[in-house]
C-alpha cells in the first residue's frame, strides 16, 4: 500500500525554511532558487490544507500548523540521517573506501588484507560489497572493484592480480576414491560454478577427453558454496588455484586428478577509467597490490 506522504523534497524545503527563517536563505542552503523554495512550500501547504508560514517583511515565522508539523519533520529527518549514515559507514566520504568484489575472492583472498588495513587505518571506514554476477549493482559507486576475467575491461583501468589454473579438487576420501584417474573423475558428481568463461569443458579438453554429461553435475553460482560442498565429501569441484591453495596446503581438499590447467581468467583490480583514486582508496589499492606481489599503481591511478 502506498504511503500517504508528500514528496521528501517538500519536507526538506520546509525544514530549511523553518531553520533559516527565509526562503532566500533556505534556497542558498539547498542549492536551488528562491522561486523553487516558494513553489515547494506552496505545494506542501496545498497538500496539507494549512498555511505553514506567516510571511513577514523581514522574516518568516511558523503558523500554529507549522509549529505542530516541525517536530515530526525533525524526528523523521533525524531517523533518515541515522539510517543512511549507518549504511554508509557513518563516515565522511573523504574518509571512506568502497570496494566491490566477488564473494569467494573476498572470503579466501581479501579478508586478511581487510583486517590489516582496518588495524592500520582506524580513521578510514572500509565498505565491502560482495557480488555473484559481474553486473550486480550491490554498490554501483564503488571506487575499487575486484573481478574475475581477462585483460579487456571497457570503462575501467585494470591491474591483474592473479594468474589462474583450474584443478579438480575434493575431500581427501573422495579424491582417494578417484585415484587420479580422469575416467573415474568423469563418473563422479561434478560441481559447475557458472559465470566463468572456463570450466569442466576446458579442463577435460586439455586431457583430450569429452566432458561428462551435465546430468551428473551440480550448478552453483558461488565458488565459496562449491568449495564448502566439496569439503563435505562425495562431489568434486573445479577449483581456481588462488582460491583452493590454502585448503590444499591444510589438507581440507585434495586434487582428484593432479593436472592443473592454466586459464586466461584471473582476479583483476579495477577502477573507473579516467578517475584518480582519493588517498584512502589509493592506500587500499597499494595494500592489495603488495599482497599479490604486484608493483605500485601506475600513473593515472593516484
Amino acid at each position: 500500500m502506498a504511503r500517504g506522504l508528500p514528496p521528501l523534497s517538500w519536507i526538506r524545503t520546509f525544514d530549511a525554511a523553518a531553520r533559516n527563517g527565509s526562503f532566500t536563505a533556505a534556497a542558498e542552503a539547498l542549492g536551488v532558487t528562491q522561486s523553487a523554495v516558494s513553489q515547494q512550500i506552496r505545494l506542501l501547504e496545498s497538500w496539507l490544507g494549512e498555511p505553514l508560514f506567516q510571511r513577514g517583511a523581514r522574516r518568516l515565522s511558523l503558523t500554529p500548523a507549522g509549529h505542530a508539523l516541525r517536530p515530526h519533520v525533525l524526528s523523521a529527518l533525524d531517523t533518515l540521517e541515522a539510517g543512511t549514515r549507518a549504511l554508509s559507514g557513518g563516515a565522511a566520504r573523504s574518509q571512506r573506501v568502497s570496494l566491490r568484489c566477488a564473494a569467494a575472492g573476498a572470503i579466501y583472498l581479501l579478508a586478511p588484507i581487510f583486517a590489516a588495513h582496518a588495524a592500520e587505518t582506524p580513521a578510514v571506514t572500509l565498505k565491502v560489497s560482495t557480488a555473484i554476477w559481474p553486473d550486480d549493482t550491490a554498490d554501483p559507486g564503488a571506487e575499487l572493484e575486484i573481478r574475475v576475467g581477462g585483460d579487456a575491461w571497457p570503462g575501467f583501468d585494470a591491474l591483474r592480480l592473479t594468474e589462474e589454473t583450474i584443478l579438480p579438487v575434493a575431500a581427501p576420501e573422495t579424491a582417494a576414491a578417484i585415484g587420479g584417474d580422469p575416467d573415474a573423475l568423469a563418473g563422479a558428481v561434478l560441481i559447475d560454478v557458472v559465470g566463468y568463461e572456463t570450466g569442466w569443458e576446458t579442463w577435460f579438453a586439455a586431457q583430450e577427453r569429452p566432458a561428462p554429461d551435465a546430468a551428473r553435475r551440480l550448478a552453483f553460482d558461488n565458488e565459496a558454496l562449491a568449495m564448502e560442498t566439496a569439503r563435505a565429501g562425495g562431489v568434486v569441484t573445479l577449483g581456481r588455484g588462488s582460491l583452493v591453495a590454502a585448503d590444499l596446503a591444510s589438507g581440507a581438499l585434495a586434487p582428484a586428478v593432479d593436472r592443473p590447467v592454466a586459464v586466461s581468467e584471473g582476479y583483476v583490480l579495477l577502477k573507473p577509467s579516467g578517475e584518480r583514486l582519493a588517498p584512502p582508496a589509493a592506500a587500499l589499492a597499494r595494500r592489495i597490490l603488495a599482497a599479490f606481489d604486484r608493483p605500485e599503481p601506475p600513473a593515472g591511478w593516484v
